[in-house]
């Protein structure tokens, strides 16, 4: 049976595992903000309020130059959530094969009411491609074309869930006289009640919410069978990738000093810069960039413990009016990415217009309060850095020359030459990285070396299946 056929509504009422146990497995990252200081949502009080949060992921060279790269890993999603392929019930998508400028990643989509409701929902993405998302849609666009999935443009994708229904929590609680016996059924209906799979610890963070459940009943279709069922979720999850310039440009000098420019039209709040080396992190902020205006994080940056970092960054996110625990959630589900990979990056608080302009979002009846934060992730190369890169490349480069040399007896192959564990460390990042160091080559051998580098390594990921 394929995994998409056994989800559904009544796969999570089936005695899946606690989402409980399912976190406890989680990283220092994720258990340093168990710690994060949270509050209760506030009551709907009869009203609809929508809030989302998400992030748009790019990377740079020194020069404050976007480039486009292909993430050297598979998006780690536990197998119910949906992608292009899927929901046409066809074999075959990998979006690590779409080289994009951003990666739009997790936007989660809340929804609080004190009463069942009915609304609609529907997102696009003018400037890009919605590549993965869960519940499944009643439709989306452009169509899936396994010929040209991986070359197409970026424009004009959408997905529309069609009619949503809204349940409050509240209304999962049992008719059971017993108190005590009533809350505690009413949380095992709440920890067992939506879909699990595996231990993508990440994606199930989003969950920790006082947010309503949204459910979905699509008709039977005997063509695709994947979207036969019930769906239930606390939220509305998608991806994607996209082309287009972030409205945050970062270029950083040969001394290490990082001016940051907002090309866009309105002011860009809480910017953050991390520097992560060896374990520890480097830190260091600006409270504000004007419309037009540029400015330079300190150059003398603070090491800051992960905790107080990741409060910095939950308090940043309250300030946009996303609720304590949306904003706790959130870093939860990143805090691996954000706060652990090595290198240098800029986050920033995305303006609502700019949100908007970029991902409008449809919903009906339109909700009495609507929060849409969005955190721009900039990661960037000091020259330091793409100097160090640019003499592994070079190192590399003489070392395949003597590997050619080498005599090899008849009908046996070579033992393979082994990829630089400097730049496997770099992960999803590896490919913008030589592309980047292709550029800055001078000799033709270099910059032949990266490219080949860039192969071997995309081969290395797809011979590890990850």
């Amino acid at each position: 049976m394929k995994p998409w056929n056994r989800i559904g509504w009544a796969s999570g009422l089936a005695g899946v595992a606690l989402i409980a146990a399912i976190t406890i497995a989680g990283t220092s990252s994720s258990k340093a903000v168990d710690k994060l200081q949270t509050s209760a949502t506030p009551a709907a009080e009869g009203k609809l309020v929508m809030h989302e949060w998400g992030t748009f992921t790019s990377f740079s060279g020194s020069n404050g130059v976007q480039l486009d790269f292909r993430p050297l890993i598979n998006e780690d999603l536990p197998e119910f959530v949906f992608d292009r392929r899927m929901q046409a019930g066809v074999p075959l998508f990998a979006k690590r094969l779409i080289r994009a400028q951003i990666r739009m990643e997790t936007p989660v989509t809340y929804f609080y009411t004190d009463e069942e409701r009915t609304i609609r929902a529907k997102v696009d993405f003018p400037n890009g491609l919605l590549t993965e998302f869960y519940p499944p849609v009643v439709a989306m666009t452009p169509p899936y074309d396994g010929m040209k999935e991986h070359s197409r443009p970026f424009d004009k994708s959408t997905l529309d869930w069609g009619e949503i229904d809204l349940i409050p929590i509240a209304k999962l609680a049992p008719a059971v006289k017993d108190e005590r016996t009533r809350k505690w059924l009413h949380q095992i209906i709440q920890d067992r009640i939506a879909p699990t799979a595996g231990a993508y610890n990440h994606y199930y963070y989003a969950r920790e919410t006082d947010s309503a459940y949204v459910h979905l009943r699509h008709s039977p279709s005997p063509e695709l069978t994947a979207l036969s069922s019930d769906h239930l979720e606390k939220f509305l999850f998608y991806r994607g990738v996209g082309k287009f310039e972030q409205p945050l440009h970062a270029v950083i000098s040969d001394d290490g000093l990082i001016k940051v420019t907002n090309s866009g039209e309105q002011p860009i709040r809480s910017l953050f810069r991390v520097t992560v080396a060896a374990k520890a992190i480097e830190f260091s902020s600006i409270n504000e960039v004007a419309a037009g205006a540029s400015a330079e994080f300190p150059k003398t940056t603070t090491s800051i413990q992960l905790p107080d970092l990741q409060q910095r960054v939950v308090d940043a996110l309250v300030a946009e009016k996303l609720y304590p625990k949306e904003a706790a959630a959130m870093v939860k589900t990143w805090a691996d990415s954000w706060f652990a990979e090595e290198g240098t990056r800029i986050f920033y608080m995305v303006p609502r217009e700019a949100t908007d302009k970029l991902l409008p979002l449809t919903i009906s009846p339109p909700p009495d309060e609507s929060v849409r934060v969005l955190v721009g992730r900039v990661d960037v190369m000091s020259p330091t850095v793409e100097k160090q890169l640019l003499e592994i490349v070079q190192a590399h480069a003489l070392r395949r020359a003597d590997w050619w040399k080498q005599e090899v007896e008849p009908n046996k192959e070579r033992d393979p030459l082994p990829i630089p564990a400097e730049l496997l460390k770099l992960g999803r990042l590896a490919e913008p990285a030589l592309v980047r160091i292709r550029e800055l080559a001078k000799d033709n051998a270099v910059a032949y070396e990266a490219a080949a580098l860039l192969h071997e390594c995309r081969l290395a990921v797809e011979k590890a299946g990850i």
